[in-house]
């Protein structure tokens, strides 16, 4: 009997402690928070999502950048055209409602050549005046001296400039006629005479042989690199040109002047008479 009583005692003792530990383990169960199942197809797709974005912002980045480019090609453009706009505008002609001769202003390819004075030495030591803003374009050629100078150096006087060569047969008509006016405007008038040098079909020393085995004094200059035919758009020689002190076209001759009469009514005009 006595042991029957305890066998029960130890029985209830065991379930009451299992119970407890039951409720126990139910309390703590009901005290924590549900974990939501995680969706991993879910969570790749934020995962695409950030990265498509940054991929945006990238694209975005690039794209400023290049409208940045873009707009400072374009400006760079407008600038360019803007100067070619002006550089067209001083644009010279010297033609009267046609394009015969065109200063271009573009940039020159050619070096220098110079003017020679020959029985006038006061031509090459005046004092040159400033041109005006409508004076024609200044070159550079050869004298007879080998000196550089340039049109420029012989305002202050009226000039009356040719373009001319050797082997050019209305060019040698035309020596007689600046022979002769040479010798009696000579000191009013700066004559330049400049010949297309190129070297071949003239030369310096050519040139000079030629000058002097008809005798004529008037100053030759020489072309030796275009510079002249180049700024002057000279495409067909004999041209002559007659420009006041200041510098400004007063009238031009394409081809051979007709005669001693022409000229001189071209120089009278130069000197206001």
């Amino acid at each position: 009997a006595v042991a029957l009583v305890l066998l029960i005692v130890v029985a209830k003792f065991g379930y009451d402690a299992l119970s407890e530990d039951y409720i126990d383990e139910t309390e703590y169960a009901q005290e924590q928070p549900e974990t939501p199942d995680t969706d991993i197809s879910q969570t790749a797709s934020e995962a695409e999502t950030q990265t498509g974005a940054a991929a945006f912002e990238a694209s975005a980045k690039e794209t400023a950048v290049s409208s940045a480019s873009a707009e400072t090609a374009q400006e760079t453009q407008a600038e360019t055209a803007t100067a070619t706009a002006a550089s067209e505008a001083a644009t010279i002609s010297f033609a009267e409602g046609e394009d015969l001769i065109d200063f271009t202003g573009q940039s020159q390819e050619a070096d220098s050549a110079s003017t020679a004075q020959e029985g006038d030495s006061s031509s090459t030591t005046q004092e040159a005046a400033e041109p005006s803003p409508d004076a024609v374009p200044d070159f550079e050629f050869m004298n007879q001296e080998g000196e550089m100078v340039n049109l420029y150096d012989f305002l202050g006087k009226p000039i009356m400039l040719n373009f001319w060569a050797t082997w050019c047969g209305p060019c040698k008509s035309e020596m007689p006629y600046f022979q002769d006016a040479y010798e009696r405007y000579g000191d009013k008038i700066n004559f330049l005479i400049v010949n297309l040098t190129d070297g071949s079909s003239d030369t310096v020393d050519g040139v000079k042989a030629f000058v002097n085995k008809y005798g004529y004094t008037f100053p030759v200059g020489f072309d030796v690199n275009y510079d002249g035919a180049y700024t002057y758009g000279i495409s067909s020689i004999p041209q002559t040109f007659f420009i006041d002190a200041a510098g400004n076209l007063v009238n031009y001759q394409i081809g051979s002047l007709p005669g001693q009469s022409t000229l001189d009514q071209e120089l009278d005009a130069l000197l206001g008479n």
